[in-house]
């Protein structure tokens, strides 16, 4: 055990006096139950150490050498599972002897899981399964042994632990640079003393962290803590909700019982109508250091606004196809919408733009041309589900010879429950007017972003089930019944769709109204050239948006907070010689001296660490096929494997370590690439001819 005291080294603040012995009962520190919780008053959390390796084989294994257990101050240490095992048995004797159920927090469960999962006996549940839940095979949430239930941190904050102590506000922080995980170790290596420092420290966050925000916020309210934070949210959306009068819920619970698609319809929503952020770049644009100086412009909460401000469907009715076009009109006047399957015919972009999500085309042909993922072209036909705001942007960003209409349902608009919008306003306004260095903003800010996941969240039909046998997840052979499933449902599936369709109108609306100057937008922003030229749309748009919240209903919330919600704001203009973009999620900028390198799949910083240390013009290296190799990209993978096994390496200290593990999960370095698709590449160089033409023509 470690008993934790301060001492400083190179100006840090380091925990730990060594005291190092065996375990017994009395060693473990005394706890209570929390209120009438069920759960422990003082903070506990778990963590390992593990070294990846490259097997005689080529195979990536890895293995435990050292384990980490904090409870309030107090860390207890070990190098191998036996001692471990040894020490949850005391333990968890301690807890039933007091009849307390304990949380053991572990950032990233997911990790450790694959580790311990063959170690240990899980408790069954109610159906006579392991009483682990899983968001998938390799997301694990919690998992429960005995009196002891172990649940991870990284689904609940959704935040490195290296922000839990600036987040919040605790006493301890993460550690850094103090373990060099490229050098083998094994249970016989010696640590030095800022090595185990940097062990124990991860635990202490999470255990100041329990005491922090888990004991006040849940416990001490006896209040169930949710395991993500998306459920942080939905628990105090139901909280709202039960509020309400006793008539009043049965009415809403009706009303959603009668507006819930039905399970074909709602299959249909998720997989070709749900569609994110309109995120891509101006083709002729592509691969070029721009000159000029672009301005970035975002909206303000953008979803959130729309949840405010808009109208949403309720009960879709079939109606007769060849009356769509009524339809589509009707539509127009806000009250109504609907969603149906349409076919074009040589359907093209009308401008520089390009709109639809080639993942989202139900059919096309084999000579379609796409842009990055967007669809450019079609000379023959596509097949595509649509609502009326998706076909209002189809209108404004392509043309097309001929439509059809394959079937279509309609539904009656109307604002979303009262409960709901009043969730949006308190955490707005909250982060409108906490200082942002207190923990409420920042739970705040965070509520208010995960309003959006929770009404996105989908309907999981079948779970997935931990076989003891395998010691691997296999799909359940039950599917729940859909019925059931949606029958006490607070929130519509229809309504995730339109809260991100909204933000992509407004953004169409201003590459409709920017044409050519928008070169790059990415969900809630827009970043453009010419930007002097294009301020009096911005200016007319936010003019529109503040008379439409004006007259928002905000209850007894103050409405000058709200004013600019959902308003384009001037974000940074770049440098001149200060953009570059190769496409979707692939771009440079420079403003105020400082450049900034963002890349899907890219470490931050990796890029322009490589090129400051070798002298090199990161403009020029930002191109297609750009390589980091493994020692610079800082990228890593992992590999799994779910088998026990038995191996052995020698450590960096000269030692030959043996150890058995029961699986793993090893992490290893490999490098970054950077490719543009070869029609994309050839859609660039013709497009930017097209612009030069038009440039030396004057239509430009």
């Amino acid at each position: 055990m470690y008993e934790l005291r301060r001492f400083k080294k190179n100006k840090k603040m380091y925990f730990y006096i060594p005291v190092d012995f065996d375990f017994t009962i009395d060693d473990i520190p005394d706890f209570t139950e929390c209120g009438e919780s069920g759960y422990q008053n003082v903070g506990m959390a778990f963590d390992i150490e593990t070294t990846s390796y490259e097997t005689e084989s080529g195979d990536h294994r890895a293995t435990m050498y050292h384990w980490q257990f904090g409870i309030d101050k107090h860390t207890f240490t070990g190098r191998n599972w036996n001692t471990f095992l040894h020490f949850m048995e005391l333990l968890n004797q301690k807890a039933e002897e007091k009849k307390i159920n304990l949380i053991v927090l572990v950032h990233n469960l997911s990790f450790e899981f694959q580790f311990m999962k063959g170690w240990f006996h899980w408790n069954r549940n109610k159906h006579n399964q392991p009483d682990i839940f899983a968001k998938d095979d390799r997301t694990i949430l919690y998992a429960k042994w005995r009196n002891i239930e172990f649940r991870d941190t990284l689904a609940l904050t959704g935040m490195p632990l290296k922000s839990f102590k600036k987040n919040y506000n605790l006493d301890v922080e993460k550690l850094s640079g103090d373990l060099d995980f490229t050098l083998y170790r094994g249970e016989t290596t010696k640590l030095k003393n800022d090595e185990i420092a940097y062990c124990i420290n991860d635990v202490q966050v999470l255990t100041d962290f329990y005491n922090k925000y888990i004991i006040p916020f849940y416990l001490a309210k006896n209040k169930q803590i949710p395991l993500t934070s998306t459920g942080i949210v939905r628990q105090e959306m139901k909280e709202l909700f039960e509020e309400l009068p006793k008539e009043e819920k049965k009415k809403y619970h009706r009303m959603i019982r009668n507006a819930t698609p039905t399970r074909e319809l709602y299959l249909v929503i998720r997989q070709y109508l749900f569609r994110g952020g309109l995120t891509h770049a101006n083709t002729s644009l592509c691969n070029a250091v721009l000159s000029e100086r672009l301005a970035s412009y975002d909206l303000k909460s953008a979803h959130p606004s729309s949840m405010l401000r808009e109208k949403f469907p309720y009960k879709f009715y079939r109606v007769n196809k060849t009356l769509w076009r009524d339809v589509l009109n009707q539509c127009k006047s806000g009250d109504y919408s609907f969603i149906g399957c349409f076919r074009f015919k040589n359907i093209r972009a009308a401008g520089w733009h390009c709109l639809e999500s080639k993942n989202k085309l139900i059919n096309f042909s084999e000579h379609a041309v796409f842009e990055n993922g967007r669809l450019a072209h079609d000379p023959e036909e596509i097949e595509v589900l649509l609502t009326e705001i998706d076909y209002q942007n189809y209108e404004k960003m392509y043309t097309w010879d001929s439509v059809e209409c394959d079937y279509i349902y309609q539904a009656e608009k109307k604002p979303l429950p009262d409960f709901l919008r009043k969730m949006v306003c308190r955490y707005f306004e909250m982060k409108e007017t906490l200082p942002k260095d207190t923990l409420e903003y920042m739970l705040s800010k965070r509520k208010l972003n995960g309003l959006f996941g929770m009404c996105a969240t989908g309907i999981v039909e079948n779970d997935i089930i931990f076989d003891d046998e395998l010691n691997e997840f296999v799909p359940s052979s039950e599917y729940k019944d859909y019925y059931k499933l949606t029958k006490n449902l607070l929130l519509l599936p229809q309504w995730a769709l339109y809260i991100a369709a909204y933000t992509r109108r407004d953004i169409v609306d201003a590459l409709y109204n920017t044409g050519c100057d928008s070169v790059y937008y990415d969900t809630d922003s827009d970043k453009i050239l010419n930007y002097e030229d294009h301020a009096e749309w911005f200016e007319t748009f936010n003019a529109e948006r503040m008379q439409k919240n004006a007259e928002m209903e905000l209850y007894d919330f103050n409405p000058e907070h709200f004013r600019k919600i959902g308003c384009f704001e001037l974000e940074y203009i770049t440098d001149p010689d200060g953009f570059k973009v190769l496409g979707a999620k692939r771009y440079i900028v420079k403003h105020d001296g400082e450049v900034t390198v963002t890349v899907a799949g890219m470490i931050k910083g990796s890029l322009e660490e490589y090129c400051n240390n070798n002298n090199l013009d990161i403009w020029k290296e930002f191109s297609n096929g750009l390589k980091l190799e493994k020692e610079y990209s800082r990228k890593q993978t992992t590999s799994y494997y779910d088998k026990s096994f038995e191996d052995h390496f020698m450590d960096y200290q000269g030692n030959q370590q043996y150890f058995m593990e029961r699986s793993c999960v090893a992490i290893f370095d490999i490098p970054f690439e950077m490719n543009v698709e070869k029609q994309f590449l050839e859609q660039i160089i013709a497009k930017a001819k097209e612009r030069k033409n038009q440039v030396y023509k004057g239509v430009l």
